[in-house]
């Protein structure tokens, strides 16, 4: 009887303030579910099969997978006050080698914590076998009233891989979260062939702005001083430089 009121209540309860647990999965014509993946900037994503089945990844040119929530769940999210909690199925073989940054309340992270990288939790079971494999992420200080570059909520960024089959958010942690007992360590960035990173943009615009500048010389000067710039003139190119690097957001990895 304890348990039926439980259910009649908790359904009650999503059917008067909104859902508890909110989920997007992947076919093969993209993302379905009450969690959005927007498709545009830097989040522009691509269906691919893996381990026979289709998957969201960054397209070559992205770095991350941008997903936002349902407001009915963000109200119910800042009704709680105890934080969400994500669940990424992802192909692997061992915890997920990309992160995920989140909307959190603390004012140290990256974007005055707009972009606070959470905490993977794994099971280590299998290791070494490449499967489908759940990663559990923890948003103890998650903020409902603010939002990520498309609106959205938290992100998943690529490191050195990002085959996402299915997220599910919930305010409570899953039933089995005592099993998830490993915490990740921080995926480091590996550069593969045919992505295009940061600071490959960072060279652009050092070319682009070098090359700017020297149209202002004269040919003469070119032809006898190609190739020479002052140093207080290379420091103002690079104060230049600087101002720029905004649109490249959190994961610019160059400090000017």
């Amino acid at each position: 009887m304890t348990t039926t009121l439980h259910r009649f209540g908790a359904a009650l309860g999503r059917l008067l303030h909104g859902p508890d647990r909110v989920e997007v999965s992947v076919s093969a014509d993209g993302p379905h579910g009450e969690i959005g993946v927007p498709r545009d900037g830097d989040g522009v994503w691509e269906v691919v099969t893996a381990g026979g089945r289709p998957c969201l990844a960054p397209d070559d040119s992205s770095h991350y997978l941008y997903f936002t929530l349902p407001a009915e769940f963000l109200a119910r999210a800042a009704e709680h006050r105890g934080g969400i909690w994500l669940d990424v199925e992802y192909l692997g073989d061992r915890f997920g080698l990309f992160r995920v940054h989140y909307a959190s309340t603390d004012p140290t992270a990256p974007v005055e914590g707009l972009y606070k990288v959470a905490e993977q939790r794994w099971r280590s079971e299998a290791a070494g076998l490449r499967r489908f494999r759940r990663g559990l992420f923890p948003l103890p200080d998650f903020d409902p009233g603010r939002t990520q570059n498309l609106g959205a909520s938290f992100r998943v960024e690529f490191r050195q891989e990002v085959l996402v089959s299915r997220v599910t958010a919930t305010l409570a942690p899953p039933a089995d979260a005592g099993a998830f007992a490993l915490v990740a360590p921080l995926p480091e960035l590996r550069k593969l062939p045919g992505r295009f990173y940061p600071i490959n943009y960072l060279f652009i615009e050092i070319t682009n702005a070098c090359n700017f500048k020297c149209t202002w010389c004269p040919d003469e000067v070119m032809g006898r001083r190609r190739g020479f710039m002052k140093k207080e003139k290379v420091f103002r190119l690079l104060d230049e430089i600087a101002g720029k690097k905004g649109w490249l957001g959190p994961i610019y990895p160059v400090k000017l």
